[in-house]
């Protein structure tokens, strides 16, 4: 018997995209380096650099991992990600309640290297990271969709 997964390694990514596309569903291909640019914006995260406002700054360990998860999602076309979903993409298998401290304290790190950058909104009761964002300009890699 075949996989279905092995199937689909027949299939080329052209091929693959042109037929979502002909059933409607508009697919961004994942970048083919690791290198995310957007507007304003560079991340690197097998250099740990970060290129915004004319400004280098290393970033290393989760605080490179929140933001290149942000990035990513930006290009995608996501806007805002929503701080449990954030959470889950950086610290895959971790309990929910562990990981959230440990992902405003990412943020917190970025924040104080590079302030202006991420955007966030309060949870009911006013506890910080509903959701955060990128505070970058309106364009391509960006969408009011929120995941």
């Amino acid at each position: 018997m075949i996989e279905p997964s092995a199937l689909l390694a027949l299939v080329g990514d052209d091929d693959l995209l042109a037929e979502l596309h002909r059933r409607g569903i508009e697919v961004r291909p994942a970048p083919r380096s690791a290198v995310v640019r957007l507007p304003g914006l560079v991340v690197d995260p097998e250099t740990s650099h970060v290129e915004w406002r004319g400004e280098s700054v290393v970033l290393t360990g989760r605080a490179m991992e929140v933001l290149y998860a942000l990035a990513l999602a930006r290009w995608q076309g996501t806007r805002r990600l929503r701080s449990d979903r954030l959470a889950a993409r950086v610290w895959r298998g971790w309990v929910l309640a562990e990981s959230l401290p440990c992902l405003r304290y990412a943020v917190w790190t970025i924040r104080k290297r590079l302030p202006g950058l991420i955007g966030s909104e309060a949870a009911p009761g006013g506890r910080p990271g509903a959701g955060y964002w990128l505070n970058l300009p309106a364009g391509e890699g960006s969408s009011e969709a929120a995941a």
